[in-house]
């Protein structure tokens, strides 16, 4: 839990400024919850030290191999910003789908990134501050709410082990409000690099190469 609180921190205010290590963790986190969540589902006689550990092994390769793929960035960015809206919609309707099976709760997360997923790819948009900021809110307010054992598990409602908890919707509104701040602060960090870039832009041909050589040497 400490780990993601950290990591979803990160993605929430400085994800934005390098999309591979953002892709990366976004990646990773996402996929290790979906991998484990099917592990567990799978082979319930095992002990989740045993699953968890398995997944994030699993969902680190995933995640590394979404940097390497940058014709289909836009689909992979895309899906995953997608995945979290998926959970984020299932946490929305948790009153109307306790008990329903888990096969609604995968269905709902993975058309949901297919869809956005399939929206970056054809207008190419790339992951933007409001993006990363929302995909680091969710997680890092998702992680936090373990140790208050307040919101219960999106599996867990599917399955009907967790019943909703009326809280859910305060921690919605939470990382709404987290979302917004996230992208604040990563909007005035990109203004502040852009209002900075002028200065090389004024270097003349010679000094721009003496530069390059300085920095290559």
């Amino acid at each position: 839990a400490v780990l993601y609180t950290i990591l979803g921190l990160y993605l929430s205010f400085k994800g934005y400024t390098n999309s591979n290590i953002m892709t990366f963790i976004a990646a990773t986190l996402i996929f290790q919850l979906v991998i484990a969540t099917v592990l567990l589902d799978l082979f319930p006689k095992q002990s989740p030290w045993i699953m968890f550990p398995l997944a994030t092994v699993i969902a680190a390769i995933f995640g590394k191999l979404a940097t390497k793929f940058e014709k289909f960035r836009f689909f992979i960015d895309g899906t995953l910003l997608g995945m979290i809206i998926g959970l984020y919609l299932y946490n929305i309707l948790s009153p109307l789908v306790v008990g329903t099976g888990a096969n609604l709760f995968y269905g709902i997360v993975l058309l949901s990134g297919l869809i956005v997923g399939t929206f970056f790819k054809i207008k190419e948009i790339r992951v933007n501050p409001l993006a990363a900021a929302f995909i680091g809110a969710f997680i890092y307010v998702r992680a936090a709410t373990l140790y208050l054992n307040k919101f219960p598990s999106e599996y867990g409602i599917a399955i009907g082990y967790e019943k909703f908890n009326i809280s859910v919707y305060v921690f919605l509104v939470l990382i709404i409000i987290f979302t917004y701040t996230g992208m604040r602060f990563q909007t005035i960090l990109e203004r502040v690099s852009q209002a900075q870039a002028p200065k090389f832009a004024k270097l003349d041909d010679s000094t721009k190469y003496s530069h390059y050589q300085g920095i290559q040497l």
